[in-house]
């Protein structure tokens, strides 16, 4: 296993990538605006967050570095991992961003919902939402709520590893990156932590350990298509937290959630009484996988080099 210090990927190569692909903002098609529209209703920001203890230090950090993806038929989390100026590098899961909207020029993206303070609890309702996007409402929360709001270009993914690769231009003023940590320095007890988006459930925290770190475990679809080094914990995660951080104790990168399904299967009888019945799978209660931050700076840097 390569040191950290050997690691293939680097912050040179993250901003060789932005320079490369810099490019104007993407303007919001009406059909992706309607679907953002329909997530956010209702949904809000909890005015908790102003005020935390235990991990609140790891988690006011990691904040403003986990933009809430909406793509066309769902929703999930991401992390940045890079940034340059006006531009930021931003990974989450293929599977969160596989059905995107398209620009007018037929390129892929997603939406992308930036933290601001600004819209601690206050509602995202339909109607506010529709008028503070077609209007030029200057109050403070439509400003606040259009600076929060980016387009972001899908530049590549891992089907295998559950993994995206997304740019966004124009980005929010203050925007913060997580800093990756080491893979060999993860152990089984470590104490964890989850920032996400869960059941669109925006800016969540959950707490954990690390059961395992699985080096040549099997992932992608179908089954074992791939080996991948992934980090099994015991954190609470649900559909939404996908392709957010799971972070150290120090609030550095150690992995991203993705959806590993594991399942233990017996076998059953069937109603006829025929003992050759068929398996019944049984949910794996408190195992969930991040994929390792080693494979996602490996990720990253194949595509830099297919892209210089």
């Amino acid at each position: 296993m390569k040191k950290f210090s050997e690691a293939v990927v680097s912050l040179a190569i993250f901003f060789s990538l932005v320079s490369l692909t810099a490019a104007q903002e993407m303007r919001i098609p009406d059909s992706a605006a309607a679907r953002l529209e329909e997530v956010l209703s209702k949904r809000q920001v909890d005015h908790s967050i102003i005020q935390t203890r235990g991990r609140g230090d790891v988690y006011q950090k990691a904040l403003g570095a986990v933009p809430f993806v909406i793509s066309a038929d769902g929703s999930g989390s991401s992390v940045v991992i890079a940034t340059k100026e006006s531009t930021a590098l931003i990974v989450t899961n293929h599977h969160v961003v596989n059905h995107p909207f398209f620009n007018d020029k037929g390129q892929p993206f997603v939406l992308l919902l930036f933290y601001d303070p600004a819209l601690v609890n206050e509602p995202f309702e339909r109607e506010r939402v529709r008028n503070c996007q077609r209007s030029h409402d200057a109050t403070g929360w439509c400003k606040a709520f259009q600076q929060s709001i980016r387009p972001a270009q899908v530049l590549g993914s891992d089907v295998a590893k559950d993994l995206a690769l997304m740019r966004v231009a124009n980005v929010p003023r203050d925007l913060t990156q997580i800093a990756p940590g080491q893979i060999d320095a993860v152990k089984a007890g470590d104490e964890v932590i989850v920032v996400g988006h869960p059941l669109e459930l925006l800016w969540s925290l959950t707490t954990g350990a690390v059961s395992a770190v699985r080096r040549g475990f099997p992932t992608g679809t179908p089954q074992q298509s791939a080996r991948s080094t992934v980090i099994q914990t015991q954190t609470p995660v649900n559909p939404g937290n996908s392709g957010g951080p799971l972070m150290n104790e120090e609030g550095r990168l150690i992995g991203v959630v993705f959806a590993q399904g594991v399942s233990n299967r017996i076998r059953a009888p069937s109603q006829d009484g025929d003992p050759r019945a068929s398996d019944v799978p049984i949910p794996a209660a408190g195992l969930n996988f991040a994929i390792g931050v080693n494979e996602v700076q490996n990720f990253v840097a194949g595509l830099t080099a297919k892209m210089r």
